[in-house]
């Protein structure tokens, strides 16, 4: 991997908390900063499934309102009440084929909105918004 430079220039408030994290971790400020840099970019979506990719782009351009809109999302009340009762069956061991191509298909939707979601907030949380505990999401 080429190893490229960065010449940025600091605030003397953040050198020195980039020194006292520094110091605490017995890192070099170098280090401390580079992690710093490296934990806090966007999420990546070079990982992400291509036919997924393209929705999660889009998340990059929507503005904060509407990431938070996104990130408190949940399945529509009926399709949650529906989803349970599937599983449920499928617990019991007593679905029919219909039931097990509607449960799929309900379980992809949720796995859609839950990385949706979690993208969501990911941006939010690089944008500088503080993320809520789940306690505080419910209220």
């Amino acid at each position: 991997m080429a190893i490229r430079e960065l010449t940025v220039q600091l605030s003397a408030h953040v050198y020195r908390r980039l020194e006292h994290v520094a110091q605490e971790f017995n890192q070099p400020v170098e280090a401390v900063a580079l992690t710093s840099i490296t934990g806090n970019l966007p999420p990546s979506l070079d990982d992400v499934p291509a036919d997924l990719r393209e929705d999660l782009r889009v998340l990059q351009t929507l503005g904060d309102e509407a990431l938070w809109a996104i990130a408190r999302g949940k399945l529509a009340p009926a399709k949650q009440a529906r989803l349970e009762t599937l599983l449920a069956r499928n617990s019991a061991g007593v679905l029919t084929e219909a039931e097990r191509e509607d449960l799929a298909r309900l379980g992809e939707e949720t796995d859609r909105l839950n990385l949706h979601k979690a993208q969501a907030y990911a941006l939010l949380r690089w944008r500088g918004f503080p993320l809520l505990s789940l306690d505080e999401q419910a209220q």
